[in-house]
């Protein structure tokens, strides 16, 4: 467990702490103590001291957790629960007992992915083109490439593959993800590219948590950069809708006025839910869905809940696996992509 004793802090304070059990959205749905805050750490400091094994139900509770950080949100300090978890996950893969269907994920985002072949990634550095988008939604690639040309820009639009790579890290495969974001920075650091602009909350997360340079711009922010800057303008929508924040980015980002700074700006109206900003609930998470369905499509059933609540004409997200869990579990829910929007109020 040499990953996990790296949060030895975190799991030491929180393995007697109920403090964020009330809040968490995995124990809520499941009612069983060890999908609490405190118990995964319990479980955690007992896998450390040895007292513990990777047995089969211990693995899996492990992977009950969608790392959505609401729990951190509690604390008042630099503990990171969500972090000890992946931890966690990387020992298990190094101990060789992933779950059958996570490896096979893993292997499924390993297979297109461009960050996989070195000199495919050597191949993508541009030479006149300063702005680079990374995505692995297709259509956020084409809304981006009409986006850029509204505010002159050039840019050079990558798609990593089919799925987003930030995921290899949120399943245990540790390994695999440093070496993907080792390609990622060594291509961002190259002296003809300027601004990194990234649509996954997920990836922009892990990669502003494992660079010593460049900073790495959300979607979100980048289209706010060019509102403020005049580049882009907005004709008056007069429309309503919800704004789901995305965990990954809400969380980690000291400023996240940055899409209510948009809408405003486009004559929007938000309907906050009654969970919203850094303590937004999840909408059932990336990885969760891979190994508890069940749970996860409860987690996401009670956010489309409060979301209806709110009498918003559309529900607004800014995260593709976001969208996903949500018109997987409701397909006639109003839901639409941060770029959707952007480019249909956009003069």
């Amino acid at each position: 467990m040499k990953n996990s004793l790296e949060h030895i802090k975190t799991i030491d304070e929180w393995r007697n702490c109920p403090m964020a059990n009330f809040i968490c959205s995995v124990s809520r749905e499941t009612g069983i103590e060890t999908n609490t805050p405190r118990g995964k750490m319990l479980v955690l400091s007992l896998l450390c001291n040895g007292s513990r094994t990777l047995e089969k139900n211990v693995v899996n509770r492990i992977y009950e957790c969608c790392l959505c950080g609401l729990c951190t949100q509690c604390g008042f300090d630099d503990t990171d629960i969500p972090a000890a978890i992946r931890a966690a996950r990387a020992d298990i893969c190094e101990a060789g007992v992933l779950p059958e269907e996570i490896k096979a994920f893993g292997e499924d985002i390993q297979k297109d992915c461009v960050w996989g072949d070195e000199e495919r990634v050597t191949a993508l550095i541009p030479s006149d083109k300063k702005t680079v988008f990374i995505t692995s939604d297709k259509e956020n690639a084409a809304n981006f490439e009409v986006l850029a040309q509204k505010a002159g820009i050039d840019v050079l639009v990558i798609c990593e593959g089919r799925y987003d790579s930030a995921l290899l890290d949120e399943i245990g495969m540790r390994s695999v993800s440093r070496q993907y974001i080792g390609r990622i920075n060594r291509f961002s650091e190259n002296q003809n590219v300027d601004t990194v602009v990234v649509d996954s909350p997920h990836l922009w997360s892990l990669l502003n948590k494992n660079t010593a340079g460049k900073k790495y711009t959300a979607l979100t922010e980048f289209v706010l950069s060019l509102v403020e800057a005049g580049r882009l303008k907005f004709g008056k929508a007069g429309e309503s809708v919800t704004y789901h924040d995305p965990c990954r980015l809400v969380r980690n980002m000291p400023e996240e006025t940055a899409v209510r700074g948009i809408l405003d700006a486009a004559g929007i109206k938000v309907f906050e839910t009654r969970w919203n900003k850094k303590d937004a609930k999840c909408c059932g998470g990336s990885a969760l869905k891979i190994t508890a369905k069940d749970i996860q499509k409860k987690i996401t059933k009670r956010r489309i809940d409060e979301i209806t609540a709110t009498g918003a004409d559309r529900v607004l997200v800014s995260c593709s696996h976001c969208y996903d869990n949500f018109k997987e579990c409701d397909p006639d829910l109003k839901v639409v992509k941060f770029l959707d929007l952007i480019l249909s109020v956009a003069s």
